[in-house]
C-alpha cells in the first residue's frame, strides 16, 4: 500500500473515496472496505452451470432452461446486495460500473471458451422506465459491454406489466412472466445463429431469464447464457 500523500489527504478530505459495493468511507488506495474484502458473499468454488451456486448450495436438481448456464460474482448478501439495491432504488448509478467489473470478471473466467457475439438484457415495461428513469440491468449490460468489448442490442421488450418476482411465492414465479417478453428485432439486427450474454440484476428463481432466453433462442439466437449482479443463495437442508 502507498504512502497517503498530501494531496491525497486533501482530495479525501472533500471526496472521501468510499466502497465500490457498500459505500462505506475507506482509505483511498482501496477499493473495497475490509467488511466487503474480506465477505462470505462471493461465489468463488465450482459452480452449478444451471442455477449459477456453488455445488454445496445447489437445489436446482438439474432443471433445464432456455439458457445453457448462469453465473454470477456474488451471492444477494452483505456488500454486495447492498450495492444492487443502491443501484436499483437508490439512483446511485455509479454502481452499475462497481457491479459491472466483477460481473464482467466473473463472464471471462467461467465462460472460457464461449464465443459471446452480444449482450443483451432484461427489459422493463415504459412506465416502470419513466418511474425510476432507467433500466439498472441495461445499465450493467452497457457497462459489461465497455469491458469485454461486445455490442448491447436492444433484443427485448416487456409487453405487459407483472407483480414483482420477489412478492411470489417460488410456484407463482414462472407463471408470472409467462408472456411477458418479446423481441424487437429490426433491420439486418438479429440473433439469428448467435451466441448472447443476457444480463440481470438479480437472480432468484431464475423464471425472468428463462423467459426472456426462450424468446431470444425463438428469435433465431444459437446460445444463451446468463449473468446476473447477485444470485439469491437458497437454504440447504443437510438432513435430508
Amino acid at each position: 500500500m502507498g504512502k497517503i500523500t498530501a494531496k491525497d489527504f486533501i482530495i479525501n478530505a472533500f471526496f472521501p473515496k468510499r466502497c465500490e459495493l457498500c459505500g462505506k468511507v475507506i482509505n483511498p488506495h482501496y477499493d473495497l472496505c475490509p467488511e466487503c474484502e474480506s465477505g462470505d458473499f462471493y461465489i468463488k468454488n465450482e459452480i452449478c452451470a444451471l442455477c449459477g451456486v456453488e455445488k454445496e448450495y445447489c437445489v436446482c436438481k438439474k432443471r433445464k432452461n432456455s439458457y445453457s448456464m448462469i453465473c454470477s460474482p456474488f451471492y444477494y448478501e452483505g456488500g454486495a446486495k447492498t450495492a444492487v439495491l443502491k443501484l436499483k432504488f437508490g439512483e446511485n448509478r455509479q454502481y452499475a460500473k462497481s457491479l459491472a467489473k466483477y460481473m464482467a470478471a466473473c463472464v471471462n473466467e467461467r465462460y472460457q471458451g464461449i464465443d459471446i457475439d452480444e449482450i443483451a438484457f432484461v427489459p422493463m415495461t415504459k412506465r416502470q422506465i419513466k418511474e425510476r428513469s432507467f433500466n439498472q440491468s441495461e445499465l450493467l449490460a452497457d457497462e459489461i459491454g465497455k469491458l469485454i468489448n461486445k455490442p448491447v442490442r436492444k433484443y427485448l421488450c416487456k409487453v405487459f406489466e407483472t407483480k414483482q418476482q420477489h412478492t411470489l411465492k417460488e410456484s407463482l414465479r414462472k407463471g408470472n412472466v409467462l408472456g411477458a417478453y418479446d423481441t424487437k428485432v429490426k433491420d439486418a439486427v438479429s440473433p439469428q445463429g448467435k451466441t448472447v450474454l443476457l444480463c440481470d440484476d438479480i437472480m432468484t428463481t431464475g423464471a425472468t431469464l428463462n423467459e426472456c432466453a426462450k424468446m431470444l433462442r425463438l428469435a433465431g439466437a444459437k446460445d444463451v447464457v446468463c449473468v446476473a449482479a447477485a444470485i439469491t443463495k437458497k437454504r440447504v437442508d443437510k438432513t435430508d
